[in-house]
């Protein structure tokens, strides 16, 4: 995975959400993005919006499949080792 890439499609993401993430949630996700932890970060924003039932479009989803998989410990990303049970329990609103 490019971390380049996939850095300003979380910022673009990250942007796009708007007020369905508090401000409080904007600047933690950021963090992981300011201290390369692109993982956690995706791992992290999964479970929100998971939990949360946060409405998100397609087109955002897509951040999540672009995360490669290899060498991740489910102990320390649940939510990206467990992709296709979280990204089905999305709330994709233009699906």
């Amino acid at each position: 995975m490019d971390l380049i890439r996939f850095g300003e499609a979380a910022t673009a993401l990250l942007d796009s959400l708007g007020e369905r993430l508090s401000a409080h949630d904007q600047d933690w996700f950021r963090s992981y993005l300011s201290a390369g932890e692109e993982g956690l970060l995706a791992d992290e924003l999964a479970t929100a919006l998971d939990v949360d039932h946060t409405p998100i479009g397609a087109a955002e989803r897509e951040l999540l499949w672009s995360f490669d998989l290899v060498g991740l410990d489910p102990k320390f990303y649940p939510s990206l080792c467990e992709r296709d049970r979280v990204i089905a329990g999305l709330n994709v609103v233009d699906a």
